[in-house]
This record gives C-alpha cells, structure tokens and sequence, in this order.
C-alpha cells in the first residue's frame, strides 16, 4: 500500500477531514478548508517547548497522550512516531475511527482507538491510575455545547506537569457574537486557568497573536485560530 501514489492512497482510505503522513514518506492532504496538520505540529512543539522547564528539551519519549476528537489520529499517531509509550484517540465518527485504525496499520503503530463522544461519555475513566502526559483538543472545543467541563476533565486527567494543547478559534473583538464558543485570547486564557491550568502561552503567527492581544480593536472584526498550550 505504501509504494501508491499518494491520491491513490487517499482513495484507498476514503476522503479525511485532516491530511496524514504515510511510511513511504508522502503525505496526503485533507479537506481543502482544514488547517494542515503538520504545522499545527509545529505549533504546539513550540508550546511544550516553552514549558515550565525552558532549559530542558522536551522529548515524546515516554509519553502518554490523548487525542480529543482527533479524526484520523494524526497527532497521536506522530506523538508515536516521535517515541510516545502510549497514544489514545477518542473519536465520535465511525469513518473517522475506521480511518485512524488504517493509517495506523499502515505505520504498525498501537494506536488506541475509542470511539464515543467526547462531551456524553467517559474517556478519563483510569485517568487517575494512569494519567497522561499531553492531551490534544485541536478544532473540538466550538463544536461542545458545553466547553469548559471538558476542560475541567482533561485538566483533571493530566498529571502534573502535563499539558494540553488546544488549536481553536478565537474572536478579534470582545462584542461580537458567536453561535458556538469562540473566545477572545483573555477569555481563553482566563477560563483555562479557572479549569485548573496554572500556565498558559499562545503560538502560532506572532503578528497575528500581537493583534489579537489589543482588546476591544475598534476597526477589526472576524474570528482566527490560534495554537494554545496549557500547562497544570
């Protein structure tokens, strides 16, 4: 399967919201409109890096991390690739699901796939026994009917020192209105640490961070999505 041509490989699994990296070293591009996963990577890298500990390197090895409504599992599946121990994606759609498992066969990778959804069933059952290193929740927390619980929970499932790293959108001007959450970066900064997240630091495109930092902007409207990462 991996010597096909990257559109046959896609094919071949089905169309997926996110792109994904294959063994042979192409990579096959999602939806048109969703964010590349690749430097969202990068994003959230910076993140982690920028941890409590800027004079240590941070390493996936050991690791043990939670993809949030993950779609094909692409972090999870990298933060395996990079020397995770262990990697869960919890994932709603049953094509969705179907697909992580491929992909992850295809790499021959534990990829530990649940599929239920993230807001009505438990996911963070043996959290406390064995909690985990890094969770993601990239393009998941506009679509909850009920955001901040989540985070509570997935506060709750990190051990200390842990992270979550959180790709949303995040609104220009404190006024306007949205039908799902979409905070502005001081919301967003100010319920993390309500959850229980003691750090919090915002990656991505400096100019455009430096913009969304002036609260109120008079002339500036819309919605833009930023990479957070929060630390307990």
């Amino acid at each position: 399967m991996s010597e096909q041509h990257p559109e046959q490989t896609k094919h071949l699994f089905g169309k997926t919201y996110q792109g994904y990296d294959l063994p042979d070293g192409s990579y096959v591009p999602g939806a048109k409109y969703a964010p590349d996963p690749r430097t969202v990577w990068g994003w959230q890298l910076r993140g982690l890096q920028e941890g409590r500990n800027r004079d240590a390197t941070f390493s996936w090895e050991g690791k043990r991390v939670l993809d949030l409504a993950g779609n094909n599992g692409y972090h999870g599946l990298r933060a395996l690739r990079e020397g995770a121990a262990a990697a869960t994606l919890v994932e709603q759609s049953s094509d969705a699901a179907a697909k992580a498992a491929e992909i992850a066969k295809e790499w021959d990778l534990p990829l530990h796939v649940k599929r239920r959804d993230i807001e009505n069933h438990p996911w963070d059952k043996h959290a406390l026994e064995e909690p985990f290193d890094v969770i993601f929740a990239h393009q998941v927390l506009y679509h909850l009917a009920r955001p901040i619980p989540l985070l509570r929970r997935a506060c709750k499932a990190l051990r200390h020192g842990g992270s979550i790293c959180i790709h949303s959108r995040i609104a220009v001007h404190v006024h306007e209105k949205h039908w799902e959450w979409v905070p502005t970066l001081h919301t967003m900064e100010e319920t993390l640490r309500y959850v229980g997240f003691s750090q919090v630091r915002f990656t991505g495109d400096a100019r455009l961070l430096a913009a969304l930092r002036r609260r109120n902007p008079p002339d500036e409207r819309g919605q833009h999505k930023v990479m957070v990462v929060a630390h307990r």
